[in-house]
C-alpha cells in the first residue's frame, strides 16, 4: 500500500525553551509547523511489533516535495526505513482503530513526549559536558555513551492529492502516524530501565548493564536539575 501523507518534523528544542511560561506554545515548538509531502508505502502484514496502545510496522517513506533539512530529512537521496506506529483500542479485542480526531490527538502526544524526551536527554548531557569542561580534575577515565533518541514524524494521510493546505488538522487528512527512524532489525533490543524501578534490568555480567546503570544516572540528573518535576523512564533501544 502507497499512501500521499503530510509530514511534520518532531523538532529538537532547548530544554530551556520547553520550560517557558507559556507551555502550550512550548508543545507547538515541538511539532514543526512547515509541511512536506511524502510517498508512505507499506504492508498491512508487516507487522513488527504490537504493544498495549500501539502498532509498529515496517515501511519506506520517499519525499516527493523539498524535505526537511533536519532529522529524517537529511537522508533524502533514497526512499527512508522508517517504523510506522498506529494507536489502536485496547478495550475492545484484536485491533480496532480510532476516529481520525480522537487518532490524531494520540498521535500528536506521542510525538510531543518524543521532543519532550530528546530535550531532557540533551539537557543531561549538557550538564555532564559542562561539570566535565570546568571541573578542576582530570578527565573522566571511562568513556561516556553518546545515545539520543530516534528521529521522528508527525504524518497525515491525505485524503486527495490536493496540498494548499499548511495545517496538520486539516479536514482533507484520514489518518495519523508517528514515524520513527527504523532500528537496525540486526542488533539486538535492549530494556534497560523498568518504568517501575531505577536500576538496569541487566546483571553486572549481562550486556548492557553499564548502558543501563549510565541511564539510572541520567534520571538521577534530570530528577535534581528540574527540582523533581521531570526524568525519563522505561529506557530502551539498541
Amino acid at each position: 500500500m502507497t499512501e500521499t501523507v503530510a509530514c511534520f518534523l518532531v523538532n529538537a528544542v532547548p530544554f530551556a525553551q520547553l520550560c517557558s511560561s507559556d507551555l502550550a506554545g512550548a508543545d507547538k515548538k515541538l511539532i514543526d509547523d512547515s509541511k512536506h509531502l511524502g510517498y508512505l508505502s507499506y504492508d498491512k502484514g508487516d507487522l513488527i511489533g504490537k504493544g498495549t496502545f500501539k502498532t509498529a510496522h515496517r515501511a519506506s517513506l520517499e519525499w516527493i516535495s523539498t524535505p526537511p533539512a533536519t532529522g529524517l530529512g537529511e537522508k533524502s537521496s533514497m526512499p527512508i526505513s522508517v517504523a510506522l506506529k498506529r494507536p489502536y483500542d485496547d478495550s475492545r479485542s484484536g485491533i480496532k482503530r480510532f476516529n481520525f480526531a480522537d487518532e490524531s490527538r494520540k498521535v500528536l502526544t506521542e510525538g510531543t513526549l518524543l521532543g519532550w524526551a530528546a530535550s531532557l536527554l540533551r539537557f543531561a548531557y549538557a550538564f555532564i559536558d559542562n561539570f566535565i569542561t570546568n571541573q578542576i580534575h582530570p578527565k573522566p577515565p571511562f568513556p561516556i555513551p553518546r545515545l539520543r533518541f530516534v528521529d521522528g514524524i508527525i504524518a497525515f494521510v491525505e485524503k486527495s492529492l490536493d496540498h494548499t493546505s499548511a495545517s496538520p488538522s486539516a479536514t482533507s487528512h484520514r489518518a495519523a502516524y508517528l514515524l520513527e527512524e527504523l532500528l537496525p532489525m540486526h542488533e539486538p533490543f535492549i530494556k534497560y530501565i523498568h518504568n517501575a524501578d531505577a536500576v538496569p534490568l541487566q546483571s553486572p555480567d549481562e550486556a548492557g548493564y553499564e548502558v543501563g546503570l549510565f541511564l539510572c544516572f541520567i534520571q538521577h540528573v534530570q530528577f535534581v536539575r528540574t527540582h523533581s518535576q521531570a526524568y525519563i523512564s522505561d529506557f530502551q533501544g539498541e
